[in-house]
């Protein structure tokens, strides 16, 4: 679900863990979040390096 939501995130633009927690329906959920970007081994594919 997180990555998902990661490769809706265009080119060029970044986003915040919070607000792609906000955006998943999950507001207190920035940290799991940030986990699960922490996780991805794709970064090509999934574009981890845009949220900070």
């Amino acid at each position: 679900m997180v990555w998902q939501e990661l490769i809706n995130i265009p080119y060029g633009e970044t986003r915040s863990y919070l607000n792609q927690a906000k955006v998943l329906g999950k507001p207190n959920s920035y940290r799991a979040v940030a986990n699960a970007n922490g996780m991805n081994q794709l970064a090509i594919i999934v574009p981890c390096h845009r949220i900070y």
